[in-house]
């Protein structure tokens, strides 16, 4: 393996300040990168990341060799879980793409942390992914789905019985009880939270806490019978016209009722009004279920990824 030289060290910028004018050269050969090597949906991710690091919303991992700026990492941690969001590592220096990553989450372990992920979202990213494989990462492949709003959308009523309401805290106990009774293995692959009720009921904490984008409780719902709660939509906020669908589920023995397809409904029409021009969400691509429910709403596979991600043990 080739080595690093100068001998590289790492530096950690908390989030919550803009990008020190120092990192101004490596951010601007990030975007170049990214425009040359990507495009469509993986390029605005791309570029939506930069724009993260650069505003402050990230913690940061800088790579100095010497006094040069030679790799920058973007990362979120929440509880126990870090998601790394964008890497880049000068021409000079991709050599040390490895060992940047590597260390990075041996870090990420002494700080206690049990779960790594990331998508690879970035330019170049073989040497990344290779490195993970070795490190135990597993591979998940996801969708992208993409729909444009509109205020004029119908749906048919609701089945007798059955009422939707806006969502509020005191429903997260109850959420969560559904939702780790219904996740399927994949999911709990994903999101090994899910494996206890404890964990799950964090994991929807984590979209309410803003850790998926801006959470939207007004445009957000469950779906209730008799009082007993037998549904549930999260949405959440990326920038000025998209809205995300962070969680959507009905328990099995209400499916097949139209109860997801309305609350998508009213989502869809209540997003068009305040001026959200799309509507996103992720499903794995093994559901093929939940894909025709999502084709049937008018939404539209928009690029297929890989997830990958490590618990430690």
């Amino acid at each position: 393996m080739m080595m690093c030289e100068p001998e590289p060290r790492l530096k950690h910028l908390e989030k919550g300040h803009g990008l020190p004018l120092e990192y101004s050269g490596i951010i601007d050969e990030a975007r170049n990168a990214v425009a040359s090597t990507a495009a469509g949906k993986v390029q605005q991710w791309m570029l939506e990341s930069i724009d993260s690091i650069q505003a402050g919303k990230y913690d940061l991992l800088v790579m100095h060799c010497g006094d040069y700026v030679a790799g920058i990492m973007g990362y979120n941690i929440l509880e126990n879980d870090v998601q790394i969001y964008f890497c880049h590592v000068r021409a000079p220096y991709r050599v040390c793409e490895g060992w940047f990553f590597r260390t990075a989450v041996s870090l990420f372990k002494e700080q206690g942390l049990q779960i790594v992920r990331t998508s690879f979202q970035w330019p170049s990213p073989d040497e990344y992914v290779k490195v993970a494989g070795e490190l135990g990462f597993i591979e998940l492949e996801r969708i992208s789905m993409l729909r444009e709003n509109d205020s004029s959308y119908s749906d048919k009523p609701l089945p007798e019985g059955i009422e939707i309401q806006p969502w509020s805290d005191a429903f997260l106990l109850e959420a969560g009880q559904l939702l780790f009774a219904e996740a399927n293995p994949v999911d709990r692959q994903i999101y090994p939270q899910l494996k206890s009720l404890e964990g799950t009921v964090g994991q929807l904490s984590k979209i309410t806490c803003n850790f998926y984008g801006n959470f939207l409780p007004s445009q957000s719902m469950v779906a209730l019978q008799d009082g007993k709660l037998i549904g549930l939509l999260l949405a959440t906020e990326f920038g000025n016209e998209l809205i995300l669908i962070a969680e959507i589920a009905v328990a099995k023995s209400h499916r097949g009722r139209g109860i997801a397809s309305a609350m998508l409904g009213r989502l869809i029409r209540s997003s068009a009004v305040l001026g959200k021009r799309q509507m996103e969400l992720v499903v794995n691509s093994q559901n093929r279920e939940a894909i025709r429910l999502y084709e049937r709403k008018g939404f539209l596979s928009s690029v297929t990824f890989k997830q990958y991600i490590l618990v430690y043990r």
